[in-house]
């Protein structure tokens, strides 16, 4: 199962660290820190995106355009 969720960090473009020492809990502590980083960026990604989105639409549209 832990391998399964590192495979799937990694294919998001996680680069994990390997734990010193073959241990279920620090391989969770390494997992659970790479998932709160890819989905910090990835909140970070959607914010950045939702500001391109509403900088076009007012472009666009004027200030009285809704999005």
């Amino acid at each position: 199962m832990l391998g399964e969720l590192r495979a799937i960090l990694t294919g998001a473009v996680q680069e994990l660290a390997k734990p010193a020492d073959k241990s279920f809990m620090k391989e969770g502590e390494i997992l659970e820190r790479g998932l709160k980083r890819a989905l910090a960026e990835r909140d970070e990604a959607l914010r950045e995106l939702a500001t391109a989105a509403r900088w076009v639409d007012r472009s666009a549209f004027g200030k009285g355009g809704g999005f």
